[in-house]
């Protein structure tokens, strides 16, 4: 596929992406489009259709409680920006016997949204579904029982493992068409932009966590072996669609 298919096919896949009722349809067609992107680096003016849907803000999931829990604010954020969003969150709210839990939402345009909403719901019910039969398993090896340290430490070790699978792949793509003298414009940008003159965000505090490294080295292996659903089957090829597990 030589660059001005690859730009027609995108046009198709934006249409495709904007204006289906089919959600897993809509992210695959969205996840192509940022493949062929990354491997011909096309700038986003190059596929601009009309009636392209516009940046705003859309709710992604809310907590249980008022706390926000880490490993899920790391997920959302890395698949966020795969994906060209920005994730923005607030605290919950305690007061006597009401509580307004606390909130996350993704910033960019709805197709982009939608690919990053439905990609996170499955990979965090896959690390939900894979720490709960570690933990079962280690348990039962071990003779013991709970293990909530455990399984946070893995949650967040495979969180990492796929933020690292997923950045290697991006600059697997980027090596590959270095040699194409487009320009690459992100969507990111756009979506900074919109941030900066409609919505008051502070950056968030990091704060060092304890870690067990059992759990965590379990994670790690764990997200390694994950199916993101990205692999490339041959050049020009978009990613395959997540499994509907």
């Amino acid at each position: 596929m030589n660059r001005d298919k690859a730009i027609s096919l995108i046009s198709k896949l934006k249409a495709l992406s904007t204006n289906n009722s089919s959600p897993e349809e809509a992210a695959l067609a969205a996840s192509r489009i940022q493949h062929l992107v990354d491997l011909y680096k096309i700038a986003q003016v190059e596929f601009t259709i009309e009636g392209e849907d516009p940046i705003e803000s859309y709710d992604c999931y809310c907590e249980n409680g008022v706390n926000l829990t880490k490993w899920k604010i790391l997920l959302c954020n890395i698949i966020a920006q795969h994906n060209g969003c920005r994730i923005v969150w607030r605290g919950g709210i305690k007061l006597g016997n009401f509580i307004e839990p606390a909130l996350v939402s993704i910033i960019g345009t709805e197709s982009n949204v939608k690919t990053a909403r439905y990609i996170f719901g499955y990979l965090s019910r896959e690390i939900e579904r894979l720490s709960a039969k570690a933990l079962e398993n280690r348990n039962r090896a071990w003779g013991v029982k709970g293990g909530k340290s455990w399984s946070n430490s893995f949650k967040v070790g495979a969180v990492d493992m796929i933020c690292y699978r997923l950045n290697r792949q991006r600059e697997d793509i980027k090596a590959e068409s270095s040699t194409a003298m487009v320009l690459f414009v992100s969507e990111s940008y756009a979506v900074e932009e919109w941030l900066r003159k409609n919505m008051n965000v502070r950056k968030a505090k990091t704060t060092a966590t304890a870690r067990n490294m059992a759990g965590y080295k379990e994670g790690v292996r764990a997200g390694g072996d994950l199916d993101l659903g990205i692999e490339r089957t041959e050049l020009g090829e978009g990613p395959k669609l997540l499994p509907n597990r």
